[in-house]
This record gives C-alpha cells, sequence and structure tokens, in this order.
C-alpha cells in the first residue's frame, strides 16, 4: 500500500505554490475585501438620501438641519410669545412659524433640495439678509424690543447665535427660492405677480358664485367586495412603494408608514355643566365683586378729549386742534400730550415750551427764528442718519467695547450686527409709541433758546384770538410795536392764574364724589354673571389642581421605580414593587369631572376630539403639546367654551416604518389596494348613470322614481336637494375675514326634519368636501349631471346642478367694482397644490431616493 507521503513528495512543489496562493489570499486579499465591505455598508448606513443631481444627504447632516431648524423655531415661538405679552402684533412671527415646519425628516430633506437648487442657481444669503427678515419680523409687532429683551430670550431657550444664523440663512435661502418660483408663502402672496384677469374673476367666482344642487352618494365601500384579493407579489410591490409615506386622512394616495401616536388619559370639566349645577349664593357673589372690582369691574376709560377738557375760553379751534402747539399762557393745549389725564398737571407745572415735545416744536413753529435756524438741521439729519443701513451703526459703540474688525469670530460679528438691527427696530417702534412722544427738552435746547421757541406761533392770527380770554391784563401792557414779545414778559406772572383753572373743577367735585366713586365700577347686576363664571373657574381650577398634585405624586413615584428597579436588576436584587397608578375614571366621577381615554390616536385621530381644539396654558394647541409631552407628565388645557383640562399620555408609538409580516399591516396593506380598484368601479357605475340623466333630460328625483318604478331591486340611493352653497366662504358674517385666515370650503347643507324635536335642521350631506368636489360641480352646466369625488374618494356623488345665482351680469358688475384684497386670498389653494406639483417635480429631476426609511432616530446633539 503505497503511503501518502509518496504523493506529498511527488508533487511537493505544486503543492507548496498552492499553499502559498491561499496564504495570500487568507491573509491578504480577504482582510482588504471585508475591510472594503464594512466601509461600503458604513457609507450605506450614514446616507440618508441620495440624488443624482446634489449627491448625498449623510444622517449627520440630516441631524445638523434638524438642530438648526429646531432652534430657529424655538426662537421664533420666544420672540412670539414675548410680542404677546407686550400686547403686540404677532401675526408676522406666527406666518414665519407657520412656513417653517416642524422639523421632521421629510420637511428637512425637502428644503434641503430645494437650497440645492437655490446654490445651483447662485443665490446666497448674508447676515445682512438675515438681519433684515427679523427686523421685519419686530417692525411689524409694533413693540419695541431692546438687546437685553433678546439676550433674555436666548438665553431662556439655550439659543446659540451661530445656529440660529444658519438655520435662519438656510430657511431664507429655500423661501427665496420658492418666491422666485412663483411660491411666496411667507408674504400670503400668489407670487406670480401680474396674475391675468381670468384667474382673478376664477378667484372671485369662487367666493361670491353659489350653487344649488341635487346629489346621491356612492360610498367606495360598497364596491370592494367585487375587487379579488391581490396575490401576494401584488402586496408586497404595493407596500413597498408606499411603505416610507405618512396615511394622511384627506388625501387618496395611500401611506402605509406609522405615523406618531399616542394614548392619553384626560379629565374635562365641562364649564356649562358646572355653570348649571353650581349654586352660589348672592353673599359670595358681592364678596368677590367687591374684592376684585378694582382690577376687573372698572369702567372703560373717558376718552382723552373729555378727561382733558378746558373751559370753553381755552379750546383751540377745530382748524389748530391737530397742532401741537397751543396758546403760550395757557400751558400748552390738550391735543399735545395722548397721555389724556397728565395734561392738565403737566401744563399747570410746566412752561410751554417744556410741556411741548421737543420732536413737535419744529413742526408747530409757523416762522422759525434766525437764532433757531443752524439747530433744526442737525436735529432733522440725525433721524435720517439713524435710518440707514445697519453697516455704519455698529461702528459707534452705545455703552458697550467698540468692536475690532480684525478680532472676533465671525459669529461675534453677527451678533452684534443681530443687536444692532433689533436696538434700531426698537428706537424706532419707541418713537412711535404714544407714550413717548412727551420728552424732555433736548441737551442742546438751553434755557434761553427754549424761551425763544414761544414767540413765533405768536403771529398767527388764531393764537391771539385765544389767549384775549384768558390774558385779559396781559394785553393792556403788551406795546403794539413788539406784538411777539409781549407774550413773554407777562408769561410767568399769568401763570399762578392759569394755575388756578385747573383747580377749579375739583373745587366742584365735592358735591359730585360719591357719584364718581360709584361710576368708577360696574354695578354688580351688570356684572353679577360675570362674578359667577369667575367663580365657577376657580373652583374647576381648584378640583383640577389637587387631581394634578395627585397625578404629579406617582409620577414621581414611578420615576423612583424605574431608578431601583435597574439598580435591583444591576444588584441582581428583587425589584421593589411598582406604585399604584390612580385612577382616574372614579377620581372623575368624585370631582363631577368627565373623564375619557384615547389609545393609539394620530394628530388626525385628536383633532376630531374637544381635546384637539385646546390650547396649553403657553397657548400651542394640545395637538402638538401632547406629542412632546412625556409619558405621565401632566398637561393643563383650555378651550374656547372655557373648558378646563387635565392630560397625561400614558403610552407612546414613535413614527416609523413598519414591515409588511407586523400584525395588521399586511390587512391594511390589501384593504388599501382593494380600495382603489373598487374606486373605479363606482367611478364606472357614476359616469354611467350621469350619460342616462343628462340623456333623458330628467331631474334626479325624476329619474330616481323612475328607475324604481322600471326595476324595484335597483341599488339606487335616493337624491337630496341641497341648499344653495359657494365654493369657499369666510364662515358666517365673513368673521374669519377680519382675522387675516385664509378661505375655506363651504359647507354643503341639506334641510331635514330631526325626528326628535319635529324641526327642520340643516345638516351635512357632503362629507369631507374639498376641491376636486367644487371643480367639478362649478364646471358643470344647469340642468347637467356629473361625477363629483370628496377629498379622500371614499365617496362618489352623482350630482346634478339646479341653479347658479346672482346672474353673471350682476356678478361681473361686482367683480368690477371690488377691490384684488377682496378675493386674492383664495390663491392659498392653487398655491397648495402648485407647490405639491413643484417639490414632486423637483425630486423627480434631482434623482431623489431614501436610502434608509424616513423617521428613523438619529440623535440631535
Amino acid at each position: 500500500m503505497a503511503s501518502p507521503f509518496k504523493v506529498f513528495r511527488k508533487n511537493a512543489k505544486l503543492l507548496l505554490v498552492g499553499l502559498f496562493l491561499l496564504s495570500m489570499v487568507s491573509f491578504v486579499v480577504i482582510p482588504s475585501f471585508l475591510q472594503w465591505l464594512e466601509t461600503q455598508q458604513r457609507h450605506t448606513a450614514g446616507i440618508a438620501v441620495t440624488t443624482v443631481k446634489f449627491g448625498d444627504l449623510s444622517d449627520a447632516q440630516l441631524a445638523s438641519l434638524r438642530r438648526e431648524r429646531a432652534v430657529v423655531r424655538r426662537f421664533l415661538e420666544a420672540l412670539m410669545q414675548r410680542i404677546e405679552e407686550l400686547k403686540g402684533n404677532s401675526f408676522r412671527v406666527r406666518l414665519a412659524l407657520m412656513t417653517i415646519d416642524q422639523p421632521t425628516d421629510e420637511n428637512l430633506v425637502r428644503s434641503w433640495l430645494i437650497a440645492q437648487y437655490a446654490r445651483q442657481m447662485g443665490l446666497k444669503i448674508t447676515d445682512q439678509s438675515v438681519n433684515a427678515f427679523l427686523r421685519g419680523l419686530i417692525d411689524a409687532s409694533g413693540v419695541p424690543l431692546s438687546q437685553s429683551d433678546l439676550v433674555n430670550l436666548m438665553r431662556s431657550r439655550n439659543i446659540d447665535e451661530n445656529v440660529l444664523f444658519a438655520g435662519l440663512e438656510h430657511e431664507l435661502l429655500v423661501l427665496r427660492y420658492m418666491q422666485l418660483a412663483g411660491l411666496d408663502l411667507l408674504s400670503l402672496q400668489p407670487g406670480l405677480t401680474g396674475e391675468t384677469p381670468g384667474a382673478r374673476w376664477d378667484y372671485f367666482l369662487r367666493l361670491n358664485r353659489m350653487a344649488s344642487v341635487e346629489l346621491c352618494a356612492f360610498p367606495v365601500e360598497k364596491y370592494i367586495d367585487q375587487v379579488p384579493t391581490p396575490d401576494e407579489r401584488t402586496v408586497r410591490s404595493f407596500f413597498e412603494e408606499y411603505k416610507t409615506r405618512l396615511p394622511n386622512p384627506q388625501s387618496p394616495e395611500p401611506g402605509f408608514k406609522v405615523p406618531n401616536k399616542v394614548t392619553l388619559e384626560y379629565l374635562k370639566a365641562d364649564f356649562q355643566k358646572w355653570l348649571l349645577n353650581t349654586k352660589i349664593p348672592d353673599e359670595e357673589l358681592r364678596r368677590v365683586y367687591e374684592e376684585r372690582k378694582d382690577q376687573l369691574f372698572l369702567r372703560p376709560a373717558p376718552p382723552p378729549t373729555e378727561t382733558n377738557a378746558t373751559p370753553p375760553s381755552q379750546t383751540t379751534p377745530p382748524s389748530e386742534s391737530s397742532q401741537p402747539a397751543g396758546n403760550p399762557s395757557s400751558g400748552g393745549s390738550p391735543q399735545a400730550s395722548p397721555e389724556g389725564t397728565q395734561t392738565p398737571a403737566a401744563g399747570a407745572e410746566k412752561s410751554p415750551a417744556a410741556s411741548t415735545p421737543a420732536s413737535e416744536q419744529p413742526t408747530s413753529q409757523a416762522a422759525p427764528s434766525p437764532k433757531e435756524t443752524p439747530s433744526q438741521p442737525g436735529e432733522q439729519s440725525q433721524p435720517k442718519a439713524e435710518q440707514g443701513t445697519s453697516e455704519p451703526q455698529t461702528q459707534p459703540s452705545s455703552g458697550t467695547s467698540e468692536p475690532q474688525p480684525t478680532e472676533g469670530s465671525r459669529a461675534e460679528s453677527r451678533v452684534k450686527v443681530l443687536f444692532t438691527a433689533f436696538e434700531e427696530s426698537a428706537e424706532k417702534a419707541g418713537e412711535k409709541a404714544p407714550g413717548n412722544e412727551e420728552q424732555p427738552p433736548k441737551p442742546e435746547q438751553t434755557p434761553a433758546s427754549a424761551s425763544e421757541a414761544p414767540p413765533t406761533p405768536s403771529p398767527a392770527p388764531a393764537a391771539s384770538s385765544e389767549e384775549k380770554p384768558q390774558t385779559g391784563d396781559s394785553s393792556k401792557e403788551q406795546p403794539p410795536e413788539t406784538p411777539p414779545a409781549a407774550p413773554q414778559a407777562p408769561a410767568s406772572p399769568p401763570q399762578p392764574a392759569s394755575q388756578t383753572q385747573p383747580p377749579a373743577t375739583p373745587a366742584q367735585t365735592p358735591s359730585q364724589q360719591p357719584a364718581a366713586e360709584e361710576s368708577k365700577y360696574r354695578p354688580f347686576e351688570e356684572v353679577k354673571d360675570q362674578v359667577r363664571s369667575l367663580i365657577i373657574s376657580e373652583r374647576i381650577k381648584a378640583v383640577l389642581d389637587e387631581l394634578e398634585e395627585i397625578m404629579r405624586q406617582y409620577q414621581g413615584d414611578l420615576a423612583n421605580y424605574e431608578a431601583a428597579k435597574e439598580e435591583a436588576e444591576r444588584a441582581q436584587q428583587p425589584v421593589p414593587p411598582a406604585p399604584t397608578r390612580p385612577d382616574l375614571r372614579k377620581l372623575a366621577q368624585e370631582k363631577g369631572l368627565d373623564y375619557y381615554v384615547v389609545e393609539d390616536a394620530a394628530i388626525w385621530d385628536l383633532a376630531d376630539r374637544d381635546i384637539g381644539k385646546a390650547f396649553d396654558l403657553s397657548g400651542n394647541p394640545v395637538l402638538r403639546s401632547v406629542f412632546d409631552l412625556a409619558e405621565f407628565l401632566t398637561l393643563r388645557a383650555v378651550d374656547q367654551d372655557n373648558n378646563q383640562y387635565l392630560v397625561w399620555v400614558t403610552a407612546k408609538v414613535k413614527e416609523h416604518v413598519p414591515t409588511l409580516d407586523e400584525p395588521g399591516v399586511r390587512e391594511q396593506v390589501i384593504h388599501t389596494w382593494r380600495m382603489q380598484e373598487a374606486r373605479k368601479l363606482a367611478e364606472k357605475e357614476v359616469q354611467a348613470l350621469a350619460e342616462k340623466v343628462n340623456a333623458a333630460r330628467q331631474s334626479l328625483v325624476e329619474f330616481y322614481k323612475a328607475t324604481k318604478q322600471a326595476d324595484p331591486t335597483v341599488d339606487l340611493p335616493e337624491p337630496v336637494e341641497t341648499e344653495p352653497f359657494t365654493w369657499l366662504t369666510y364662515g358666517e358674517f365673513d368673521v374669519v375675514r377680519l382675522t387675516q385666515l385664509p378661505p375655506r370650503i363651504s359647507p354643503i347643507k341639506v334641510r331635514v326634519k330631526d325626528p326628535a324635536s319635529g324641526l327642520i335642521v340643516e345638516k351635512d350631506v357632503v362629507k369631507d368636501a374639498g376641491n376636486d368636489f367644487m371643480a367639478a360641480v362649478f364646471s358643470l352646466d344647469v340642468g347637467q349631471a356629473g361625477l363629483a369625488w370628496n377629498q379622500p374618494r371614499t365617496v362618489a356623488y352623482l350630482v346634478r346642478v339646479l341653479e347658479f345665482q346672482p346672474p353673471m351680469e350682476q356678478l361681473f358688475e361686482r367683480f368690477m367694482r371690488d377691490t384684488r384684497g377682496s378675493y386674492m386670498d383664495v390663491v392659498q389653494f392653487d398655491l397648495a397644490a402648485m407647490y405639491q406639483r413643484w417639490i414632486q417635480n423637483l425630486e423627480k429631476e434631482a434623482g431623489l431616493k431614501w436610502v434608509h426609511p424616513a423617521g428613523s432616530e438619529i440623535p440631535i446633539d
């Protein structure tokens, strides 16, 4: 038997060469290949989206964009809150917050893509542009904000100036490109300047042309049984196509991505129930009235003209009421000061030059003296210098160290420019504020120049005629050859006489003092219901405070339990018992509250509930606050009906892309696919019925009766006749138009008899009517039938137009009279549809594809 080593000795050289090659592959080629494969996997895992045109967007870049947008929104929210605290107009800031949407992955990738197009076009946002944007927000608010105010705002929200400017530069770059594309969302303008007369006519008709129709509904669910179940390949292909898209109840487009969901419990104190069931004695009502009348029940302050009313001899003629300068001997006219009740006291103690604001003296002088002429140009040129650009204003320092061009980082220069702009806007707002009109004379005005100022208005005939009733003795001392100087000499002696005139009114007040004191407050009987509502609101608050303390105690116990449990598991010791969760249902019954629980609710599920229409104590919608709330943390809220809520979240589901094998996902995919196929069947049947109605030239009621008589088994819904409706509406009495909100789709109602009361009431007949439904209806002629879908395309309607009103001639006459602003808000609906199509085209052109599903966890530093 041959030895195995004989074979080895015979082929030793060949085997050694093979062994050497295997060693080379094992120690050189394979490690290099594994390292390359790991690098490729790491590279793919770190990419969020890929594009053919602009390259890739990494997870780190996406996290940076999310952080920047969160900082921008935090700053705008703090600015809005501060403006509202100062009773300013926060509309522009709210609009900016609506435009700069929540930092979801889809929104961030969309803005990144638009920014890439903008940079390719050559657009660039500088610090000066950011500065102008912020200055515009504050100027529109009408509130002066100082540098210390902004420092406190940013410190309270932990805002870094570098991140704030980087985020604003990115957002403004996106908005600027959208403006050039015809989508000016920030200024509520269509962007396509010079819209055609036909477009304006169409927008006008959407608000003013009314239609009356008859219709019958064909739900898509009715046809779903006629659609077969799809095969496995179709199901998987359909799921893969829409698995990264969030569902939208108002859209027919499918989406299988799981949105953020919450399970919450909340207690509701129904204000009307408490109002009906709570008995409050009159003694308590009167006691609360006496305690709160100084804060809550004062009569409105009388107009300044009544408070500052002077005797008839001192009243200025109407022609001069708008001029700030008054009679030199009367201590200033009432119109010179907007403070109302402070004017008589100021006029009694101050000289005319001192009582008149320094900024108003040049305008009140009809003929300035030569001595005053050199000082006036300097005063007038100073505001012009202040209204210039921000660059020259950053050079002089106002109480701070002078900036050095060669020192500091770019972030420091940004902050300086930012604060300078805010100081400038605050200074402008301060000049416009009514309370800042009356100021002491400027330092450059010496007493001599102040004494020379009053003679200038004396040549006016009206001023001399006003002086005669007040200073009859001084007119005798006035030399005829120097009329301007004569009133100046006795100006100080008659001043005590002018001071005795205002106290003349208090001399009459002793008899009238009790009546004035009683009229200071609103009568108890007038505000009795308000006092009762106030007491009930405070009692509700006390009850909710008590229950909130119980819930907070449980939250603290739960946090201690979680920490003790983790420590016990680490030490391999017995886990302590969990705290007992309070029974909110039982507590609600004891306190007269309503108890609710909502499980796995998305934001649109809460929107239809009463809690979805409430606001938290910071003024934020509960729909937004509740999804940011940690589990078992309490939230207080109130709605417009004065109902109060106490909420906490017991479980949360984060937004994620599911797998087809997760419970309920496959069933959802199959049902959605069958719904899409069922729409085709419903559309085919309704269009066939519309053709029959048009051929028969019958109304839907007549067609329904004739069809039922011919074949009683036909499944045909009974038609109804609607009330007149327009395409869009501002609501009843056009109240929404006054709030500068865009119009909404008009509700479509029918009159039906209420079986309970027997009364004729109005009821919505079309659920979720949208632009597609209205476009289909208003494209028909009178007497013509057609198909109209609701917004989510869950119901198809057979519609026949009965009447359009008013006549087109009358509408055209109104159109020629109305202003453009009365109907251009309608363009917002076209902008929304245009924006969606535009984004889809940009994504398609750039070849954008998601590497990993949107909504995955990316940490934010």
